[in-house]
C-alpha cells in the first residue's frame, strides 16, 4: 500500500500537450496544442520548453497561456533562441543528421 505523503503529494493530471515545431534553424519555434481534459477550470496555465538537438540541451523557453476552462483548447507557443542552436545549425553537416525533440512541462493552479 502506498504510503499517505505519497497519496497526499499526487496531483491530479488535468492538461494534455502535444508538441509540434516550425521552422528549426538557427532559431526554433515551439508550439504545443493543450487540452483540458477536466471538468473544472484551470488557472494560470504557463508553458516551459526545453530543446533539444541531436541529443544535446541547446536551450528552453517558456509561455503564458492563462485561465482554460473545462473541455477548451489553447496553442501555446515559444521561440527558443541561443547561440548553441545556431552554432549547431552552422555546423549541421558535421553532425550527420539534424533531429530535435523538446520536452514540455505545463504548470498550473487548481482548486477544488
Amino acid at each position: 500500500m502506498a504510503s499517505s505523503s505519497a497519496v497526499a503529494s499526487a496531483r491530479p493530471k488535468l492538461l494534455r500537450g502535444k508538441p509540434y515545431f516550425g521552422r528549426c534553424r538557427s532559431t526554433c519555434r515551439v508550439n504545443v496544442r493543450i487540452k483540458n481534459v477536466s471538468r473544472q477550470s484551470v488557472y494560470s496555465v504557463k508553458l516551459t520548453a526545453k530543446l533539444k538537438v541531436n541529443g544535446r540541451s541547446v536551450g528552453s523557453c517558456g509561455d503564458w497561456v492563462g485561465t482554460m476552462r473545462a473541455g477548451s483548447v489553447r496553442i501555446a507557443s515559444c521561440t527558443v533562441r541561443s547561440g548553441k542552436l545556431s552554432s549547431m545549425w552552422r555546423n549541421r553537416y558535421d553532425y550527420g543528421r539534424w533531429y530535435v525533440s523538446a520536452r514540455t512541462a505545463v504548470r498550473y493552479l487548481y482548486y477544488r
